[in-house]
């Protein structure tokens, strides 16, 4: 019974990342939050009947994590010092900004299977530095 069900639970939980416990316990709850969609942004807030409107404060028709982490001008200072730390992390092994919209998103949320746990542990630490630095949650 016991290896069924072992068997069960490798082929059906996720794989767990130790980079996604990196930092603080606080930033790593709001970036999960960001990363499983259950965060406090407007347009989640609407999905879950918590909020009038979907909209950004920016005016903005969806407040998304797209939206949140690539867009919104009322971050703008703080993405580029996010898009520039992590353009430095990655090096010359891939230019962060010719990425796709989904590639960044994946990125900045989840890190990279091909880098190595150090790598990924920066990337968390720098989009959990966002988050924080943001002032939105």
């Amino acid at each position: 019974y016991s290896k069924f069900k072992t068997y069960l639970f490798r082929s059906i939980r996720p794989v767990k990342f130790n980079h996604f416990s990196f930092g603080s316990s606080f930033s790593c709850v709001l970036l999960t939050r960001l990363r499983i969609g259950t965060c406090s942004l407007n347009y989640s807030l609407f999905k879950r009947g918590l909020s009038a409107s979907p909209a950004c404060s920016c005016g903005c028709q969806y407040e998304t994590v797209t939206h949140y982490l690539l867009y919104c001008p009322s971050y703008s200072f703080h993405r580029s010092e996010l898009f520039g730390k992590l353009s430095g992390i990655l090096g010359h092994t891939v230019n962060f900004h010719t990425l796709s919209d989904n590639a960044k998103l994946r990125l900045i949320l989840r890190g990279s299977p091909f880098y190595s746990f150090h790598i990924n542990c920066q990337i968390m630490l720098t989009t959990q530095n966002y988050i924080v630095a943001s002032k939105r949650f």
